[in-house]
């Protein structure tokens, strides 16, 4: 294993999903996800987009391959110590992704609370 982390690594693989998956459409939304058990790995991610959108996002194969490459992320970020490495959020505008890193156990009471406002 390399013990170097590369800082550029997640926006570059975000980045080459969005071309991949969705360049024909213009999306716009969020995804709450984590790992909540002891293992550093995916077990939750909260999607947060219109109808139409999830829609794109299904048929587009982009929704289990960002699901895989979340995965992968946590593992990787846990491998080389990062101090946020087990919650985030990725956020989508016009089918740009960016990913923001959160405290530990953060992502799912953010997308518990977005989900009771949505809700209302």
């Amino acid at each position: 294993m390399n013990d170097f982390f590369d800082t550029n690594y997640e926006s570059t693989r975000l980045n080459q999903l969005s071309k991949q998956c969705l360049s024909d459409v213009k999306i716009t939304g969020e995804i709450y996800f984590g790992a909540i058990g002891g293992e550093n790995r995916l077990d939750f991610a909260s999607w947060f987009f219109n109808n139409e959108a999830q829609e794109k996002i299904n048929e587009s194969g982009y929704k289990d391959f960002l699901l895989n490459l979340l995965d992968s992320l946590i593992i990787y970020r846990s491998n080389h110590k990062q101090e946020f490495s087990r919650s985030g959020i990725v956020k989508i505008k016009e089918s740009l992704a960016s990913i923001e890193w959160i405290k530990d156990g953060e992502a799912e009471a953010l997308a518990d609370i977005k989900k009771s406002t949505i809700l209302q």
